[in-house]
């Protein structure tokens, strides 16, 4: 079982929530969380990496960030806000190499990603991300979710052996590489958190 102190999101240790709050202030804090959330999945979205399989997108590491960092209710509100956004017609769904161009075969990669944001958040409360190898192991589950629930929808349309050869693995070996990335970012965040709580204590 976890302690407190290994417990928690990244976002209350860097911007932490009192009750002394004014709702100025909460919402200040709501807006900046959502849009950064927005933003990030956003430049995940188009940012497309070329690599030795198939070019790919950091989509899935924006989303594991997003959950691990914000937690399942920002992450969650972000994500509908870049999806409604998308529908309404801003240029949010168009990347080659991510599931940004919505269509009948891509609409359970979408649903993933949300899937991969509860899962991330829910690792991130438990505190794995404050540990490397459990940040990696978490990394890796939330985001093979993505691929797992995209190949089933996909299935019902092509067959599961087609979804699988075309939906799922050549992906396989990029999302583990990207599940590795975030869980090396959020490990970091927590590193820097802790050294600078270590340096208050100390000035105290």
């Amino acid at each position: 079982m976890s302690s407190p102190e290994t417990n928690g999101l990244l976002i209350d240790a860097l911007w932490p929530r009192t009750f002394e709050t004014g709702q100025f202030e909460k919402t200040l804090r709501l807006t900046s969380i959502v849009s950064v959330g927005v933003g990030l999945l956003f430049v995940g979205g188009w940012t497309v990496v070329p690599t030795f399989t198939i070019p790919t997108s950091l989509q899935a590491v924006a989303s594991v960030l997003v959950g691990g960092a914000f937690g399942w209710r920002l992450g969650s509100f972000a994500y509908l806000i870049y999806v409604v956004f998308g529908f309404f017609g801003l240029p949010f769904f168009i990347s080659e190499g991510s599931f940004l161009a919505l269509d009948g075969r891509t609409y359970g990669y979408a649903f993933g990603i949300w899937v991969t944001i509860l899962l991330s958040s829910y690792f991130a409360s438990r505190g794995w991300y404050r540990h490397l190898g459990l940040g990696i192991l978490a990394a890796n589950i939330s985001v093979l979710a993505t691929l797992l629930i995209g190949m089933v929808f996909l299935s019902f349309r092509s067959g599961i052996d087609e979804a699988f050869r075309l939906g799922f693995l050549p992906y396989v070996f990029n999302n583990v590489v990207k599940g590795i990335i975030v869980a090396v970012i959020l490990w970091a965040c927590w590193k820097w958190v802790d050294y600078l709580n270590s340096k208050k204590k100390a000035a105290e």
